[in-house]
């Protein structure tokens, strides 16, 4: 059962669609525009059910994400024409598995 207080599974649950709601989904994880982000074009990959780190994914979890990655990466690089695509997991403010793709060109870097 996941905690009340983890935005993911809230967001999971209630995607807000003043943020451009869901963008897709799989068997295990759910892609959404980011949330107070920098570059334009940032995507939140979000494991739909709570796992507070990544080695506690399970096999097909984890083979799954793998592959995810590499397709989101590619699909936000042609659509914004970013030269690097950054990936971090950050999940202080909400333990729950989820990276964040942020598209870096040349003029974001120079501000």
């Amino acid at each position: 059962m996941p905690p009340k207080e983890c935005l993911t599974c809230q967001f999971g649950e209630n995607p807000p669609e003043d943020l451009g709601g869901r963008v897709f989904e799989t068997q295990y994880f759910r892609v959404e525009h980011g949330v107070g982000t920098v570059a334009e074009g940032t995507m939140v990959l979000a494991l739909k059910r709570h796992v507070e780190d990544l080695g506690d994914l399970e096999p097909s979890e984890a083979n799954e994400l793998g592959k995810i990655m590499v397709v989101l990466a590619n699909a936000i690089q042609k659509v914004t024409g970013a030269d690097r695509i950054y990936v971090s997991l950050w999940a202080e403010g909400s333990r729950h598995v989820h990276l964040v793709f942020m598209p870096v060109t040349e003029e974001l870097r120079e501000e």
